[in-house]
């Protein structure tokens, strides 16, 4: 949509009372029904997190005294310090235009997650960032080793180590996708993370609940991990 229709759009989900949105700029569009469909970029993440702030005000004069809550999302997984800087840059541009959390792109690279929440410490900022865990499959973890999920980051070593986990023993694979997604979590909250938003699971709460109780489990020795 161009700005008009999100405006318009903005304003009909804070009628239904969604104000909780992540602000991103979006991958470029594919297919559509009938069709390619022309891609619309008329806003990035930061001139969108602008308009939702912007639109506050509206929403207080016509009495709603509940404001958009707007995230943004950042990659500290880049291979670059040019593009890392980038990604720092825009993210210190997405929380002066007014985002109130932050979530990570996927990666598996600790001292990426610690690099971020140090940046935000430098610079004064203490918004609330969640890290993203995901419960990687060969499948999954085949696409964003070959860069097809943008912003996920699988490196070729821990690709092939999933592999070899899933090939001996499915059941056995799933176990340790399960043990490796609870470490990275308890991680995550040992740095400082207000919480991890699990992804890769589809058809059954059960993983969910796995992780967690496993999360219970090894919480008070993450920095072993």
């Amino acid at each position: 949509m161009n700005r008009v229709g999100m405006e318009s759009r903005a304003l009909q989900l804070a009628r239904m009372g969604m104000k909780n949105i992540l602000a991103l700029t979006g991958d470029y569009s594919g297919k559509g029904f009938g069709g390619q469909g022309k891609p619309v970029f008329d806003f990035d993440s930061v001139l969108l997190t602008s308009l939702l702030k912007s639109l506050d005000q509206r929403l207080l004069a016509s009495g709603d005294p509940d404001l958009f809550f707007t995230g943004c999302a950042v990659s500290p997984f880049k291979s670059t310090e040019a593009e890392t800087l980038a990604q720092y840059g825009k993210l210190d541009k997405k929380l002066t235009a007014g985002a109130s959390f932050v979530i990570t792109q996927l990666g598996y690279d600790v001292k990426k997650f610690k690099e971020l929440i140090t940046h935000l410490q430098q610079k004064g900022m203490n918004p609330p960032v969640m890290g993203s865990v995901y419960l990687l499959s060969p499948r999954s973890a085949r696409a964003m080793n070959k860069g097809r999920v943008p912003g996920a980051h699988v490196a070729d070593a821990l690709f092939d180590q999933v592999i070899k986990e899933w090939g001996q023993n499915p059941r056995a694979g799933l176990k340790t996708a399960i043990d490796r997604a609870a470490k990275l979590g308890v991680i995550l909250k040992g740095l400082g993370y207000r919480g991890i938003h699990i992804g890769g699971i589809h058809r059954s709460f059960k993983a969910v609940g796995a992780i967690l109780d496993r999360m219970a489990e090894i919480e008070d020795s993450w920095e072993v991990y």
